[in-house]
């Protein structure tokens, strides 16, 4: 997959509200907030796969990882690994081909899809974060009282 860098100035603001949530809430807002906005991502990816079969474009999904111990969330818009179809006598698995496409390789010149998706929607997907995480941080607060309030 590729891994484009993002200014992340607008979010600095939330560092401080995320970390008064605690680890565990904060990671969760900050997935909540990350998983919409690459839905945008993966709508132009769609748009810019090539197109035989239209498999690869069908197979584009997104999946969100986070890692609790190290305190990150990992998003990522790529073609899902439980994806096939069968095509003729051929089952096509867009996973095991997809960077192939992306990146090119010594025979075949790359077509470029997912980076140009990413690279074009860079700045929306920051103003987008902090949009979300706007709304994601009190209601985390909110649950966060609820849950004391129950057990306390």
């Amino acid at each position: 997959m590729p891994v484009a860098r993002i200014d992340t100035s607008e979010l600095v603001a939330f560092e401080r509200a995320l970390r008064a949530l605690g680890r565990g809430p904060a990671l969760r807002a900050v997935r909540n907030a990350s998983t919409p906005e690459m839905r945008r991502v993966r709508r132009e990816a769609k748009q810019r796969a090539p197109r035989g079969t239209g498999t690869l474009a069908r197979s584009l999904g997104i999946r969100a990882k986070t890692y609790g111990r190290r305190g990150f969330v990992f998003t990522t818009v790529g073609p899902r690994s439980d994806y096939s179809r069968n095509v003729g006598r051929r089952t096509l698995r867009p996973v095991r081909y997809a960077h192939h496409l992306e990146l090119g390789t010594r025979y075949q010149r790359a077509q470029p899809f997912l980076r140009p998706a990413l690279e074009g929607n860079r700045q929306s997907i920051v103003s987008g974060m902090a949009r979300n995480l706007r709304q994601q941080i009190p209601r985390e607060m909110r649950r966060a009282a609820r849950r004391a309030a129950r057990n306390g």
